[in-house]
């Protein structure tokens, strides 16, 4: 599990918090906050348009947009 090579299961986990004498909610309130961070970063981001090929239509062109 430390060096990335396997995913920790729920009991395992679990297991993990008890012997550390961690409560579980914790470290998964921390993780939920850090995914939330990187979703919020991510919407933040904004989409930079491409060139099409498509006739009448030029770089600056919006053709939908949705979030």
């Amino acid at each position: 599990i430390e060096r990335g090579q396997k995913e920790a299961s729920s009991e395992l986990l679990a297991s993990l918090c008890g012997a550390l004498d961690v409560p579980l909610s914790s470290i998964l309130r921390s993780v939920s906050d850090l995914v939330a961070l990187e979703e919020a970063l991510s919407a933040a981001t904004p989409m930079v348009p491409r060139p099409t090929a498509a006739a009448g239509r030029t770089r600056d062109d919006v053709v939908a947009c949705a979030a």
